[in-house]
């Protein structure tokens, strides 16, 4: 991830993306920015908000963001919300008896640093749609992002 080569494709993107279109909200302008102002936290369900330092209206939409999304190929692997970056327990799996159920954990926190950067929700299927390039520039995996 933060080979050159990384940098400069991410970096490029976020120039190609152009303003976010969030009402103001700030982006920022590289993938180091990214980095240096995302905070990488593990979910679990038994976490409560106080556990994890957000509002229950926080703990309650990354909740929901996982539990909507949760079956064996259609897991969000990860929910970015006020710059806190939650990897879910799927994100972690690698090697498992199941190839197609191995995740890209580089290639998932690449992805959401776009997020990081400013791009929300409006954006995630234009994100989704880089998982190939994240691979080929940044995780140089082939698991599910």
């Amino acid at each position: 991830m933060q080979s050159e080569d990384c940098q400069d494709w991410f970096n490029r993107k976020l120039a190609e993306f152009g303003d976010p279109g969030n009402g103001g909200i700030s982006r920022t302008l590289s993938l180091d920015a990214a980095v240096q102002a995302v905070t990488l936290n593990k979910y679990s369900v038994n976490l409560t908000a106080a556990q994890m330092g957000v509002s229950q209206a926080d703990r309650d939409e990354i909740a929901n963001n996982y539990d909507s999304h949760h079956t064996s190929l259609n897991v969000a692997n990860a929910v970015t919300n006020s710059g806190r970056t939650w990897l879910m327990p799927e994100a972690f799996w690698n090697n498992s008896l199941i190839p197609y159920n191995d995740r890209d954990l580089t290639g998932i926190i690449v992805h959401e640093l776009f997020h990081v950067a400013g791009y929300g929700k409006a954006w995630e299927s234009r994100i989704k749609s880089l998982s190939k390039e994240i691979q080929n520039n940044c995780s140089h995996a082939k698991g599910i992002i």
